[in-house]
């Protein structure tokens, strides 16, 4: 719904969306039919090297969770949403110290892609608050050495739930 409500978006038609699915995401095939409908969205899918994906995107839309503070550790401006109790306390307490804009939980909002959107345009248009959440991680580190970045390939197989990556363009690595 994320990636439907996004790609429409007037503020967000630059952008390609490349998305990181593991091989446990349960909606792989809503995903890929959205791909093959609109070529801004671009799966990838058990991939070796997601610290380098992460490294390049301007922006990331990610679950709680550990895949938090490898973006972090990447200095990556994150929107973040809840959808398990165990996500709950670490992204809002994540966001209490301006490493990310948390958008809550989705399984209690009947808006929640408009609201991760929003304030995903909210990092897009605004470079201070990029590079405010940027400054904030590379202060305190996540609690995360930014090589440890890396151990994101480690879990890029098993991982439940996609990572939605934001460029103007595509990166010319990829």
């Amino acid at each position: 719904r994320i990636l439907a409500y996004g790609t429409r978006m007037q503020e967000l038609q630059d952008y390609l969306w490349h998305v990181i699915v593991g091989s446990m995401n349960r909606n792989e095939n809503m995903l890929r039919e959205l791909a093959a409908a609109n070529p801004k969205i671009i799966l990838h899918k058990n991939i070796l090297d997601m610290w380098r994906y992460m490294q390049q995107c301007e922006a990331a839309v990610s679950a709680g969770g550990t895949t938090l503070l490898e973006l972090c550790a990447c200095g990556i401006p994150t929107v973040c949403f809840a959808f398990a109790d165990n996500q709950l306390e670490f992204a809002e307490e994540m966001a209490e110290h301006n490493l990310l804009i948390y958008a809550g939980d989705v399984r209690e909002k009947d808006d929640a892609p408009h609201v991760i959107c929003e304030n995903l345009v909210c990092y897009t248009k605004d470079a201070g608050k990029r590079a405010q959440s940027f400054s904030a991680s590379s202060t305190t580190n996540c609690g995360v050495h930014r090589s440890e970045g890396i151990s994101a390939r480690r879990r890029a197989a098993t991982m439940p739930c996609a990572i939605a990556c934001c460029w103007r363009k595509t990166p010319s690595s990829f």
